[in-house]
């Protein structure tokens, strides 16, 4: 479960709802064995790495940083405003 544009469909898969907002936590009231809800959709994740080319991803599990600030930030997750393919 994920939210997401749903007026988007992916594959074979059913039209959803077009919420046009994020959702609470435990939105859709189902957990991963984790305990975490709601990891997909909702809002992006910016993180700490930039990106500049795979060459240049560290090995050593270290954030992947520029000295130039036009680098761009790596994001995760989709949007509410993205389409399922994206999430």
């Amino acid at each position: 479960m994920a939210n997401y544009y749903g007026k988007e469909i992916y594959a074979d898969g059913p039209e959803g709802e077009e919420r046009g907002t994020t959702t609470p936590v435990d939105y859709f009231d189902i957990a991963n064995d984790f305990g975490l809800s709601d990891m997909h959709g909702n809002v992006f994740e910016w993180c700490q790495d930039q990106y500049e080319s795979y060459d240049k991803t560290p090995v050593d599990e270290s954030a992947s940083t520029s000295d130039n600030k036009e680098t761009n930030r790596v994001i995760r997750g989709g949007s509410w405003s993205y389409v399922p393919r994206s999430c």
